[in-house]
């Protein structure tokens, strides 16, 4: 995992996801990102998945693969290589 801190509310967090343990039934494995919002008045609590819609099954589906980037604010995430263990990202913070 990779935790790129905004403030010392936020966070986003980079996760390498496989189908094992409490994953075994996702759907797609991959690079999953979400931004954590701990202030008070977060509405939807303090996960959201990026860069897919954070309802229904819609996050199932949020693991990056090979080749996909995701940007948030100043922090680039880039997919350089997915293999069956583990995956190797770039994050480039500007």
């Amino acid at each position: 995992s990779v935790l790129v801190p905004f403030s010392d509310t936020k966070s986003i967090v980079v996760e390498s996801r496989r189908r094992t343990g409490f994953d075994s039934s996702m759907p797609k494995e991959g690079v999953l990102v979400y931004v954590v919002d701990n202030s008070a008045d977060r509405v939807g609590g303090p996960i959201n998945v990026k860069p897919n819609t954070n309802s229904g099954s819609m996050k199932q589906y949020a693991p990056m693969a090979t080749g996909e980037t995701y940007t948030y604010q100043n922090v680039t995430i880039e997919v350089i290589e997915s293999k069956s263990t583990s995956d190797i990202v770039l994050v480039n913070v500007d």
